[in-house]
């Protein structure tokens, strides 16, 4: 009999579902990234799902009036009852369908017969939320006849507004319809929806006891941390054993977690350092530390330099050991490193941790001409250069040293640009990833073949007087025009004379007049003759004497 009521549950529900699966966001990798990222497997929240049928085929969620005369009705067969008979044409056993309005199996009860008479049955219920996903999935025996049902397991999803599942448990009950058996899962998401943190709980002797958690740290789309914890002692109420590992990007002007491996201490509860490498760089990309540190039988073993600045021309490079004796790092030796004006240490000093001088190393220096590099021209692209085309217009002026100028260049706000060779590849600077806004009132060191570039700006556009490029190393600089002297709000109109050129500012309108009144230019940065002229822009009308 307990054979024949599976069959025919299957058959009958074979007929009318159709499994469905629940889309998550992809966990993005760096090839570099040194992480054991999660895995489907890992996603707790979505490997344990078993669906019904939740095919919504034909349906749509909103259905709102068409502003127009045709109208089609949305129809789909489904189907509603099957009855499996013997071929005496006896009975074996049925199945019922109620469906909700969008053609959702909403209660499915199954009974099976002998003889004509019901034997055995069982009910399944299922409870979807307003965007027609399931959210509660309940099956029921049959503990009386002929209708009496128990619950003997429940399925429940919840997600977030983004529509990430944010929770996830599958509950057994006894015949008292008592919690007997049972998982759920928690999960959170940051705004970009990167997974965070899941944690997985299980009913244990009356009670919801965590089993594991793992935890995710995010830089943009870029995965740089995973922690996992297990072994809850509910005792004392704490994790016992974790395990995390971390690789950062390197971001200039902060110290990066190059690679790091850490156990967690219990009794602390706190992270304890396996191995651990951090560097450190400067604004304008130099490094200015190093450090490893490793864990051993007999304490922690490793070493150190940091390097910083004491005047333009002085650099103070201190190095150091890990001493288990103090706990901590203590120095060995540091150098006082001279540079002359062309940045070329022309002298070393080398001292001991006790200021006792160890030697000196002078320098001298003589430049050389030791050939030519030639490299492609660089140019500045985007989607203010007709699609991203390589145009003559945009072409940087070589200056010599590596350095590429542009002049009189707009950009929109919200406008993103690169600077390439049009080969893409010896040339080809952006920012580190996507949604990064850079600034314009300072040198940024872009990311070689990065991301699109886009300027933080508040006005709806800006001209740049000059755009200096290091093409080798990819620090920008950006110059803007300075803003009307009488005013110095930049969202306001701005129009002025400079270096033979006529500048207007936050306008889109731009007319420039000549004395007798021929239209010169509606361009915002305009050469011109000297002479006297009329510019109407952002409704107002100026006239510039152009010296």
């Amino acid at each position: 009999m307990q054979r024949n009521l599976l069959l025919a549950g299957l058959f009958a529900f074979a007929l009318s579902a159709t499994a469905q699966t629940f889309g998550k966001k992809p966990t993005v990798t760096n090839p570099s990234n040194k992480i054991t990222t999660l895995n489907s497997k890992q996603m707790w929240l979505h490997d344990m799902n078993i669906m019904p049928n939740t095919s919504t085929a034909n349906f749509s969620t909103e259905k709102p009036e068409p502003n127009r005369s045709i109208v089609v009705n949305n129809e789909k067969w489904c189907q509603t009852k099957s009855v499996s008979k013997a071929p005496d044409g006896t009975i074996i056993s049925t199945t019922d369908f109620v469906l909700t309005e969008f053609g959702k199996i909403k209660k499915q009860t199954t009974y099976t017969y002998n003889d004509g008479v019901v034997t055995d049955g069982y009910l399944t219920e299922y409870e979807y939320d307003e965007n027609h996903r399931l959210v509660k999935h309940t099956y029921s025996n049959m503990v009386e006849l002929p209708n009496i049902f128990a619950k003997s397991t429940e399925t429940t999803w919840r997600y977030n507004d983004d529509g990430n599942q944010v929770y996830y448990s599958d509950v057994k009950y006894d015949a008292a319809e008592n919690i007997s058996d049972g998982v759920e899962v928690f999960g959170e998401y940051d705004n970009e929806n990167n997974i965070t943190m899941q944690q997985r709980n299980l009913y244990t002797n009356g009670e919801w006891v965590p089993d594991k958690r793992i935890e995710m740290g995010w830089d943009g789309n870029y995965q740089y941390m995973g922690l996992t914890f297990s072994n809850w002692d509910n005792v004392a109420k704490k994790w016992t054993k974790g395990e995390k590992n971390v690789s950062e990007l390197i971001h200039y002007g902060k110290t990066t977690i190059d690679s790091g491996l850490y156990t967690w201490d219990a009794d602390k509860q706190q992270w304890i350092v396996i191995t651990e490498t951090l560097i450190a760089f400067d604004k304008d990309g130099i490094q200015t530390m190093f450090s490893i540190q490793q864990k051993t039988d007999y304490g922690y073993s490793g070493h150190r330099w940091v390097t910083e600045h004491e005047s333009p021309t002085i650099d103070i490079s201190r190095f150091y050991e890990w001493s288990n004796d103090v706990n901590g790092w203590a120095i060995t030796t540091y150098d006082k490193i001279h540079k002359d004006e062309n940045g070329n240490v022309n002298l070393r000093e080398l001292y001991n941790a006790d200021n006792t001088p160890i030697m000196t190393i002078e320098n001298t220096w003589e430049k050389m001409l030791l050939g030519t590099d030639v490299y492609p021209d660089c140019y500045f692209v985007g989607d203010g250069t007709d699609v991203w085309q390589f145009l003559d217009e945009y072409k940087g002026k070589d200056m010599g040293d590596g350095t590429v100028e542009w002049n009189d260049i707009t950009i929109k706000k919200g406008e993103g640009f690169k600077f390439a060779s049009d080969d893409w590849q010896t040339i080809d600077w952006g920012v580190a990833y996507v949604g990064e806004y850079i600034p314009f009132n300072q040198p940024v060191q872009l990311t070689p073949k990065g991301q699109n570039i886009t300027i933080d700006m508040e006005t709806e556009a800006i001209t740049f007087k000059t755009i200096r490029l290091n093409a080798l190393t990819g620090v920008a600089t950006f110059e803007a025009y300075p803003t009307d002297v009488n005013s110095p709000n930049a969202k306001r109109v701005n129009i002025f004379a400079i270096n033979g050129k006529i500048v207007v500012q936050n306008a889109k309108d731009v007319k420039v007049y000549s004395a007798s009144g021929e239209l010169v230019s509606t361009a915002a940065v305009t050469p011109v003759e000297k002479g006297l002229y009329v510019v109407k822009a952002g409704g107002k009308t100026v006239k510039l004497n152009v010296k």
